[in-house]
């Protein structure tokens, strides 16, 4: 307004827009949109300033985001882009595991009947420093350290010292658990220091023992230990644990981190082509190739796995009342099988940062 000019006179609104001209050329577009990285730093400024701190972080170099909303061929994307001076990055930052891949990960969690899956690059204090209100964070962060210490044996500063920040979980099936469903669900995080990590590993033992939680059972697989307890016959229902030099593997069923360890390393370009093939170029690359962090998510998939809980679920809350609920199930389901996937990740390099989301309709021939 000062200078009398419109906003594409502004050179960080050409930069934004300008790394977006090959993505126009897809398909159709529904919506642009320009941010300007500098001033939201300073507004998120005023009312959070730790999380306008890793925002700091996160965005150095960055002066302006371009975003566009285009409709092509595998469904509606959302995408963001925007370009980094290299030279205002700090050092830190060029250097960090963020930058490098997430093949240890990727090849852990990801398969070809995955329902749900989840990673991140910033699983730190600050992660769960996320979960609490601003004005009493670090009371409530103080708290779940005692809690965990109590209830686990272990401190959880430190073993957030000895892991991360790379980090994720799958669910790749529902399966009956005899009286409910369970998720069959495993997660993953990366290893820095072993022995420390070890050493968490082992009061947590020690831990569930003297509460007699249940009984422990160890085997060996491929030189790692693994260990699980029994808390129900059914085995969904057992919590397993492994460590490996570069991994901290957990999972509900032994059976999961059993197959894991015994594989040999899978080709990770492999798993990506497959991925791509089973999901879409713009999907499957969203999930597979992600440094910063990535969801995905099958709904059509998920709902008919999950139909038969929540048919059980809702007839049982609903047995000696009269609501709508039955018709909001079906609305949801329905809705749900109407998504072949939904993906969203983030990435991140030395000159550009940049994130998607992607909806992918399920297609007539399926």
């Amino acid at each position: 307004r000062k200078t009398g000019k419109a906003l594409h006179h502004s050179a960080l609104f050409a930069a934004a827009t300008d790394a977006l001209g090959k993505e126009e050329k897809q398909g159709r577009v529904y919506a642009r949109s320009y941010i300007n990285a500098i001033l939201m730093q300073e507004l998120i400024n005023r009312f959070d300033q730790e999380k306008a701190q890793n925002l700091t972080e996160e965005l150095a170099g960055v002066q302006s985001i371009g975003g566009l909303l285009i409709g092509t061929e595998e469904g509606l994307r959302v995408r963001m882009q925007g370009k980094r001076d290299p030279d205002l990055s700090p050092e830190k930052m060029r250097n960090e595991d963020i930058l490098s891949d997430h093949d240890d990960l990727v090849a852990s969690l990801l398969q070809e009947q995955t329902l749900l899956h989840y990673r991140t690059s910033a699983f730190d204090k600050s992660f769960f420093h996320n979960f609490f209100p601003p004005a009493d964070r670090n009371r409530q962060y103080r708290e779940l350290e005692q809690a965990v210490q109590k209830e686990l044996g272990f401190s959880l500063d430190r073993f957030l010292k000895a892991v991360g920040p790379r980090a994720g979980i799958s669910v790749h099936e529902i399966v009956n658990a005899g009286v409910f469903p369970l998720p069959k669900t495993i997660m993953a995080v990366h290893v820095r220091n072993k022995k420390a990590a070890g050493r968490a590993l082992s009061r947590l033992r020690d831990t569930l023992k003297k509460k007699g939680f249940a009984q422990e059972h160890q085997e060996k697989v491929h030189g790692h230990r693994l260990y699980f307890w029994s808390i129900m016959p059914m085995e969904a229902t057992h919590l397993a644990i492994a460590l490996s030099d570069t991994m901290l593997y957990i999972a509900n069923g032994e059976s999961q981190l059993r197959t894991l360890l015994k594989e040999k390393r899978r080709a990770v370009d492999t798993l990506k082509e497959k991925m791509i093939q089973n999901l879409g170029e713009t999907a499957g690359s969203c999930a597979a190739r992600a440094n910063v962090s990535a969801f995905l998510l099958r709904p059509a998939r998920l709902a008919e796995q999950i139909a038969p809980a929540a048919d059980w679920l809702t007839d049982m809350t609903l047995a000696n009342t009269k609501s709508s609920g039955k018709t909001v199930q079906k609305e949801l389901l329905g809705l749900m099988r109407s998504f072949d996937v939904i993906a969203a990740c983030r990435y991140r390099t030395e000159t550009a940062i940049s994130g998607e989301v992607v909806f992918k309709p399920v297609t007539a021939e399926k």
